[in-house]
Protein backbone atom coordinates (compact mmCIF):
# COMPACT_ATOMS: atom_id res chain seq x y z
CA UNK A 1 0.00 0.00 0.00
CA UNK A 2 1.06 3.26 -0.73
CA UNK A 3 4.35 2.51 -2.55
CA UNK A 4 5.04 4.81 -5.80
CA UNK A 5 7.50 3.68 -8.91
CA UNK A 6 8.43 5.90 -12.16
CA UNK A 7 7.87 2.74 -13.82
CA UNK A 8 5.29 -0.04 -12.62
CA UNK A 9 3.08 0.03 -9.62
CA UNK A 10 2.49 -1.25 -6.18
CA UNK A 11 3.37 -4.78 -7.99
CA UNK A 12 5.43 -5.24 -10.75
CA UNK A 13 5.83 -8.76 -12.19
CA UNK A 14 7.42 -8.50 -15.48
CA UNK A 15 7.32 -11.96 -16.72
CA UNK A 16 6.40 -13.62 -14.37
CA UNK A 17 2.95 -15.25 -13.21
CA UNK A 18 2.68 -15.11 -9.39
CA UNK A 19 -0.12 -16.20 -7.26
CA UNK A 20 -1.61 -13.84 -4.80
CA UNK A 21 -4.02 -14.55 -1.65
CA UNK A 22 -4.86 -12.36 1.61
CA UNK A 23 -3.37 -9.53 0.36
CA UNK A 24 -4.44 -5.97 -0.06
CA UNK A 25 -2.57 -4.17 -2.90
CA UNK A 26 -4.20 -0.54 -2.12
CA UNK A 27 -3.54 3.30 -3.04
CA UNK A 28 -0.41 2.59 -5.26
CA UNK A 29 0.72 4.66 -8.49
CA UNK A 30 0.50 4.94 -11.17
CA UNK A 31 -1.16 1.73 -10.62
CA UNK A 32 -1.67 -1.15 -8.74
CA UNK A 33 -0.41 -3.81 -10.69
CA UNK A 34 1.35 -3.42 -13.64
CA UNK A 35 0.04 -7.06 -16.11
CA UNK A 36 -2.65 -8.88 -15.88
CA UNK A 37 -0.56 -11.98 -15.34
CA UNK A 38 -1.46 -12.38 -11.67
CA UNK A 39 -3.87 -14.72 -10.22
CA UNK A 40 -5.34 -13.13 -7.26
CA UNK A 41 -7.76 -14.25 -4.87
CA UNK A 42 -9.33 -13.46 -1.39
CA UNK A 43 -7.82 -10.33 -1.36
CA UNK A 44 -8.38 -6.33 -2.06
CA UNK A 45 -6.99 -4.58 -4.50
CA UNK A 46 -8.23 -0.82 -5.56
CA UNK A 47 -9.96 -0.57 -8.46
CA UNK A 48 -10.74 -4.37 -8.04
CA UNK A 49 -9.73 -7.61 -9.83
CA UNK A 50 -10.75 -10.35 -11.17
CA UNK A 51 -10.46 -13.24 -8.99
CA UNK A 52 -12.19 -15.67 -6.63
CA UNK A 53 -13.70 -13.72 -3.78
CA UNK A 54 -11.87 -10.57 -4.26
CA UNK A 55 -13.07 -6.94 -3.14
CA UNK A 56 -12.79 -3.29 -3.09
CA UNK A 57 -12.61 -1.75 -0.61
CA UNK A 58 -10.68 0.59 1.27
CA UNK A 59 -9.06 -1.48 3.61
CA UNK A 60 -9.63 0.98 6.87
CA UNK A 61 -5.86 0.82 8.04
CA UNK A 62 -5.21 2.65 11.49
CA UNK A 63 -2.80 5.09 10.60
CA UNK A 64 -1.33 4.72 7.16
CA UNK A 65 0.19 8.25 7.41
CA UNK A 66 2.48 7.39 10.16
CA UNK A 67 3.27 3.50 8.74
CA UNK A 68 0.53 1.14 11.08
CA UNK A 69 -0.99 -0.26 8.21
CA UNK A 70 -2.78 -2.32 10.81
CA UNK A 71 -6.84 -2.92 9.93
CA UNK A 72 -9.08 -0.51 12.19
CA UNK A 73 -12.85 -3.13 13.62
CA UNK A 74 -14.43 -1.76 11.06
CA UNK A 75 -12.24 -2.75 7.91
CA UNK A 76 -13.91 -5.28 5.25
CA UNK A 77 -10.72 -6.82 5.18
CA UNK A 78 -11.46 -8.51 8.56
CA UNK A 79 -12.21 -12.13 7.82
CA UNK A 80 -12.28 -12.17 4.57
CA UNK A 81 -9.11 -14.12 3.75
CA UNK A 82 -9.10 -18.10 3.28
CA UNK A 83 -7.35 -20.73 5.30
CA UNK A 84 -7.11 -22.93 2.60
CA UNK A 85 -6.30 -22.60 -0.83
CA UNK A 86 -5.80 -24.84 -3.75
CA UNK A 87 -4.01 -23.48 -7.51
CA UNK A 88 -3.70 -26.47 -10.44
CA UNK A 89 -4.25 -29.31 -7.70
CA UNK A 90 -1.01 -27.87 -6.07
CA UNK A 91 -2.11 -26.39 -1.98
CA UNK A 92 -0.65 -23.20 -1.66
CA UNK A 93 -2.20 -22.44 1.14
CA UNK A 94 -3.16 -24.39 4.71
CA UNK A 95 -3.60 -22.53 7.50
CA UNK A 96 -4.54 -24.41 11.03
CA UNK A 97 -6.87 -22.42 13.37
CA UNK A 98 -4.35 -20.96 15.85
CA UNK A 99 -2.92 -18.79 12.69
CA UNK A 100 -6.00 -16.38 12.85
CA UNK A 101 -8.04 -15.10 15.42
CA UNK A 102 -11.64 -15.69 13.99
CA UNK A 103 -13.31 -17.53 12.03
CA UNK A 104 -11.34 -16.70 8.68
CA UNK A 105 -7.95 -15.15 8.00
CA UNK A 106 -7.90 -11.24 7.51
CA UNK A 107 -6.86 -9.85 3.91
CA UNK A 108 -3.30 -8.24 4.69
CA UNK A 109 -0.07 -8.32 6.37
CA UNK A 110 -1.21 -8.02 9.82
CA UNK A 111 -3.62 -9.96 11.34
CA UNK A 112 -6.40 -8.23 13.82
CA UNK A 113 -7.57 -9.18 17.11
CA UNK A 114 -11.15 -8.42 15.71
CA UNK A 115 -13.76 -10.93 14.57
CA UNK A 116 -16.77 -9.86 11.72
CA UNK A 117 -19.85 -11.79 12.40
CA UNK A 118 -21.25 -10.10 9.46
CA UNK A 119 -18.25 -11.92 6.88
CA UNK A 120 -19.55 -15.13 8.12
CA UNK A 121 -23.22 -14.71 6.80
CA UNK A 122 -22.62 -13.23 3.96
CA UNK A 123 -19.78 -15.25 2.33
CA UNK A 124 -20.50 -16.24 -1.02
CA UNK A 125 -18.14 -19.49 -1.64
CA UNK A 126 -17.43 -20.28 -5.46
CA UNK A 127 -17.58 -23.81 -5.14
CA UNK A 128 -18.67 -26.37 -2.45
CA UNK A 129 -16.14 -27.74 -0.77
CA UNK A 130 -14.49 -29.86 3.15
CA UNK A 131 -12.16 -28.20 4.62
CA UNK A 132 -9.44 -29.90 6.45
CA UNK A 133 -10.48 -30.49 9.85
CA UNK A 134 -8.61 -29.18 13.02
CA UNK A 135 -6.54 -30.17 14.54
CA UNK A 136 -6.56 -34.07 12.84
CA UNK A 137 -5.27 -36.15 14.59
CA UNK A 138 -7.55 -34.79 17.73
CA UNK A 139 -8.34 -36.38 21.27
CA UNK A 140 -11.72 -35.24 21.56
CA UNK A 141 -13.05 -32.59 19.56
CA UNK A 142 -12.30 -31.34 16.15
CA UNK A 143 -13.64 -28.33 14.40
CA UNK A 144 -15.02 -28.78 10.77
CA UNK A 145 -15.48 -26.31 7.86
CA UNK A 146 -17.60 -26.38 4.71
CA UNK A 147 -18.79 -23.64 1.97
CA UNK A 148 -21.76 -23.91 -0.26
CA UNK A 149 -22.32 -21.64 -3.55
CA UNK A 150 -25.63 -22.29 -3.27
CA UNK A 151 -28.97 -22.83 -1.38
CA UNK A 152 -28.54 -27.20 -0.99
CA UNK A 153 -29.54 -29.97 1.49
CA UNK A 154 -26.63 -31.38 3.38
CA UNK A 155 -25.69 -34.66 4.75
CA UNK A 156 -22.15 -34.23 6.84
CA UNK A 157 -21.90 -37.91 8.74
CA UNK A 158 -18.72 -40.03 10.40
CA UNK A 159 -18.09 -43.23 9.69
CA UNK A 160 -15.55 -45.73 11.17
CA UNK A 161 -13.29 -47.77 8.76
CA UNK A 162 -15.76 -50.66 7.83
CA UNK A 163 -18.21 -47.74 6.48
CA UNK A 164 -20.40 -47.66 9.25
CA UNK A 165 -22.34 -44.20 9.90
CA UNK A 166 -20.87 -43.33 13.42
CA UNK A 167 -22.27 -39.80 13.89
CA UNK A 168 -24.94 -37.01 11.68
CA UNK A 169 -23.24 -34.33 12.31
CA UNK A 170 -25.36 -31.95 10.02
CA UNK A 171 -28.25 -32.88 8.26
CA UNK A 172 -31.20 -30.72 6.24
CA UNK A 173 -31.53 -27.50 4.17
CA UNK A 174 -28.54 -25.21 4.37
CA UNK A 175 -28.25 -21.21 2.66
CA UNK A 176 -25.29 -20.54 0.92
CA UNK A 177 -22.36 -19.64 2.81
CA UNK A 178 -19.47 -21.16 5.29
CA UNK A 179 -20.50 -23.40 7.92
CA UNK A 180 -18.82 -24.21 11.01
CA UNK A 181 -19.40 -27.25 13.01
CA UNK A 182 -17.81 -29.16 15.73
CA UNK A 183 -17.11 -33.03 16.41
CA UNK A 184 -17.37 -34.76 19.79
CA UNK A 185 -15.58 -38.08 19.71
CA UNK A 186 -15.25 -38.64 23.75
CA UNK A 187 -17.06 -41.93 23.82
CA UNK A 188 -14.96 -43.22 20.62
CA UNK A 189 -12.24 -45.30 20.74
CA UNK A 190 -8.62 -44.57 18.92
CA UNK A 191 -8.80 -44.95 14.97
CA UNK A 192 -9.32 -43.76 11.95
CA UNK A 193 -12.67 -42.47 10.83
CA UNK A 194 -14.10 -40.47 8.12
CA UNK A 195 -15.81 -37.28 7.53
CA UNK A 196 -18.70 -37.65 4.71
CA UNK A 197 -19.96 -34.68 3.08
CA UNK A 198 -22.95 -34.55 0.66
CA UNK A 199 -24.30 -31.41 -0.77
CA UNK A 200 -26.74 -31.62 -3.76
CA UNK A 201 -24.22 -33.69 -6.39
CA UNK A 202 -21.04 -33.21 -4.43
CA UNK A 203 -19.80 -35.83 -2.47
CA UNK A 204 -16.43 -34.99 -0.04
CA UNK A 205 -14.31 -37.19 2.34
CA UNK A 206 -11.69 -36.63 4.81
CA UNK A 207 -9.94 -39.02 6.41
CA UNK A 208 -9.57 -38.13 10.57
CA UNK A 209 -7.36 -39.57 13.17
CA UNK A 210 -8.45 -40.20 16.82
CA UNK A 211 -5.79 -40.47 19.63
CA UNK A 212 -6.21 -41.37 23.20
Amino acid sequence: SDNSACEGCGMWNGMSFPVVTNSIIWGNSPDEISRDTVIISYSDVGGGYEGESNIDADPLFADPENGDYTLTENSSCVDAGTALFVWNEDTLLNLSEDNYNSFAPDMGAFESPYSNSVSELIFHPSSFSLQPPYPNPFNSTMTIRYGLPYRSNVSLSLYDQSGRRIKILEFGDRLLGIYRTSLNAENLPSGIYFLQLKASDNLFVQKVILIR
